[in-house]
Order: structure tokens, then C-alpha cells, then sequence
């Protein structure tokens, strides 16, 4: 396996309808992994979902800074556990951070406990309790394949029902985790499970049941939310929220596009590009050029191409897609949002839209030459940005379409 892709798949309600929701889910990728984060602030309404907010912030502009997950945490649970008791705004936090490879760490203070669902089993994951300088979280590490899914819920999920008649609950093993996670609590009785409410147990047993059944691991999130309205009935209840993180193979495009800063590096630029996973595209034609050079294979100009205002398209033996550069790259920015089946018809941007619209990760690689055809005036006269303006617009979108973005200057 090479790249681990993680989707998100999330289904939210608030206490009161019409209202702000007091939980919160972030994402971050980037090459360093994929962080799923959920908080549910304390309360409801207006005040709850600033508390979320600006927590969620606070932990990924610490980690963007360069914190590691674990430290960036710690951070935050320090300032909340300051704040426990008082009038300053508090939260709960469950953070899940995926590595490439599949190593995953799940953090979690004062939530449900997560579960992992493996092929047509689920469990919840025994969470460990570190103590650390602002006091005690609960921490795992595993390994996740393709195939594994993680849940999160907030515990309006988990409190379902709470001071309801819901029916006899089946024994609990001594050795079960609890719904929640409280620093407070000692280490050797770090879990314990509420007496009352629907309980993670009772959710584990909902999802193994259903996973039993057949049902699709991805309608997991809808179907746990739903059940969890309805165990609160009538009543207000609390926010809800649950959050699926799916694990898969990931596809990668990677983009060549501009001459590496020195001839020197030709070369290796594209022995290292053609040995990269994934799909191999070429924008430029200098670039093209460097490409067949170094292959020892031929630059052909495909004839057929029948679109008269798409730049010429040109083919290069086990390269998936060879086009100009600069017009093809604004040609893509223009197009991105748009639904193909409004093309009208197939032309070598299109085809560039479409391979990148499939790709989970998208790597641009970016030569540092600069090339005296790109910086002719009559780009600038057509509005036809440079590729050093246009690569950071086209990562922007790709990044808002939650594609992992990797830019590499050579």
C-alpha cells in the first residue's frame, strides 16, 4: 500500500433546529496526514458553537505552526482545563490523525470513546490514559488498512435518551470502555459508562447489528444519528453528531509542469516523476520536451484532437496526459467547479479536469526555470495567469474539493 486515503463522512443536527450547533468537525490534510477533529462545546446555540470554533482553531493553528498532534492537543486541553468551572469558554475535543502509510493516533478529552469497525465488526477502542502537563487524555495508536473505518460521536450521540425508559440494556463486560472520558478520573478507572442514555455500548451493539445485516458501512453515520433522534424523542436532547473517517486506497495525480531550475536536474526530475504513484501528466510543451528527451521517447502532436479553443494536446509513450502549460493550467481553473456534463466536449483540459477529479492526492511538480515563452506579454494581454500564479489558485480548489495537496519545486 502506498497512500492511505481517508473520506469523511458526517451527519450533524443541533439541539434546536434553526439554531447554531454546538459541535464542531475540521479537517486538515496535508503530507504529513489527514486530521479529523470534533469538539462539542459546552451548551448550545450561539455560545456552544464559538466555544467549538474557536477551539478548533486554536488545535490546527498549532499544529500548522508545527506542533505535533499530540503536543497540539495537550495545549488546548491545557487552556480548557483552566477554564473548567468558570465562565470562559469550554469544550470537548476527539481528534483522529492519519499518517499516509495508515498509522493513526486518536486523542480524545472528556468524549465518547471511538469505534473501529473492521470488515462487518465494530469496537470500541480502548483508550489509554497519558497524563501530561495539564492533567490526563486518553490516547491510541493503530494501524488502519483499507477497509477499517473510525467513528466519532459527540455525546448527544452516546446521552440519547437520557432520563428515558429505553429498555433493558445487554450486560456489559467488565473490561468495556467507557462513553466518555474524564481526566478526572484515576487511571486504573479511567472509563466508566453512564448508567443512563443510549450508552456507546448501546451504539456498538445498533452498529454491529446493522453491520450484520448488510448495510453499507458508509450509511453507518446517517443511521446512528437518526436512531439517536429518535431515543430523544419529543424532548430538546443535545446536539448530535457523528462522524464516519473510511479508510481506502488513495489515487494520486502527479503534474509536471515548467524546466527544473538547472539542465542538470532534468535528469533526475523525471526519472523521479516517472517512478512516482499514480497518474504521470505533462503540462508545458518545454516541459514535454525535457520529458522525451530524458525517456529517449518521441513527442508526438495529437492530430485528432478536435476542440478549437482547447491547446493542443501531445502524446508521450506511458505518460497518461502530455498538454501546453500555461493556457491548458487557466483553462483547468476556470472549468474546476463546473459539472462535466456540461463539457461539451472531450479536449486535453477536460481530460486534465477529470484525472484530477478522480485523484485523492495531487502532486504539482514544479520546475524553477524561468521559461521565456510563459513570460511573453501576450499571456499578460489574454489574462492568461503564469504558472506561479496559477498552481497556488488550482491547490486552493483542489484542497476546498478535500484533496491532499502536494506542491514540489525542482
Amino acid at each position: 500500500m502506498n497512500y492511505l486515503h481517508v473520506e469523511l463522512f458526517t451527519t450533524q443536527s443541533s439541539k434546536h433546529p434553526g439554531t447554531p450547533c454546538g459541535d464542531l468537525v475540521s479537517v486538515e490534510r496535508s503530507p504529513a496526514g489527514a486530521t479529523f477533529l470534533l469538539v462539542d462545546g459546552l451548551g448550545h446555540g450561539i455560545r456552544a458553537n464559538i466555544s467549538a470554533t474557536f477551539h478548533s482553531a486554536l488545535l490546527l493553528e498549532r499544529i500548522r505552526g508545527g506542533a505535533s498532534v499530540r503536543q497540539a492537543f495537550s495545549d488546548v486541553v491545557t487552556i480548557l482545563d483552566h477554564a473548567r468551572g468558570t465562565d470562559l469558554p469550554w469544550a470537548a475535543l476527539s481528534l483522529a490523525h492519519f499518517l499516509p502509510n495508515g498509522d493513526a493516533t486518536i486523542l480524545s478529552y472528556e468524549m465518547p470513546a471511538p469505534i473501529l469497525i473492521h470488515g462487518r465488526h465494530a469496537q470500541v477502542l480502548p483508550l489509554r490514559a497519558i497524563k501530561t502537563a495539564s492533567g490526563i487524555l486518553g490516547e491510541i495508536h493503530c494501524v488502519c488498512r483499507p477497509g477499517d473505518s473510525l467513528l466519532l460521536v459527540s455525546d448527544g450521540i452516546t446521552q440519547a435518551g437520557l432520563g428515558q425508559k429505553m429498555g433493558s440494556p445487554a450486560p456489559r463486560p467488565l473490561s468495556s470502555p467507557n462513553h466518555r472520558f474524564n481526566g478526572s478520573v484515576p487511571p486504573s478507572l479511567a472509563f466508566s459508562m453512564s448508567p443512563e442514555g443510549w450508552t456507546v455500548d448501546g451504539v456498538l451493539r445498533e452498529i454491529n447489528l446493522k453491520l450484520a445485516e448488510g448495510m453499507p458501512i458508509t450509511d453507518i453515520p446517517e443511521y446512528i444519528h437518526g436512531k439517536a433522534r429518535q431515543h430523544w424523542g419529543a424532548q430538546a436532547g443535545d446536539d448530535c453528531t457523528t462522524l464516519l473517517a473510511r479508510c481506502r486506497e488513495g489515487i494520486t495525480s502527479n503534474l509536471f509542469t515548467g524546466p527544473p531550475s538547472t539542465p542538470k536536474k532534468d535528469a533526475q526530475t523525471v526519472r523521479d516523476f516517472v517512478q512516482s504513484e499514480g497518474f504521470h501528466i505533462i503540462c508545458g510543451a518545454s516541459t514535454a520536451q525535457i520529458a522525451a528527451r530524458e525517456l529517449r521517447r518521441p513527442l508526438d502532436v495529437d492530430q485528432d484532437a478536435a476542440s478549437l479553443i482547447s491547446p493542443p494536446a501531445y502524446r508521450i509513450a506511458g505518460m497518461d496526459l502530455v498538454t501546453e502549460g500555461a493556457v491548458s493550467l487557466n483553462q483547468l481553473y476556470n472549468i474546476i467547479d463546473a459539472p462535466p456534463e456540461k463539457f461539451e466536449q472531450k479536449s486535453p483540459v477536460t481530460e486534465l479536469h477529470t484525472l484530477l477529479s478522480v485523484s485523492d492526492r495531487v502532486r504539482f511538480w514544479i520546475g524553477a526555470a524561468v521559461n521565456p515563452a510563459g513570460e511573453s506579454i501576450v499571456f499578460q494581454q489574454q489574462g492568461i495567469l503564469h504558472r506561479r500564479q496559477i498552481i497556488p489558485l488550482l491547490a486552493d480548489k483542489l484542497r476546498e474539493k478535500g484533496k491532499m495537496v502536494e506542491i514540489h519545486y525542482v
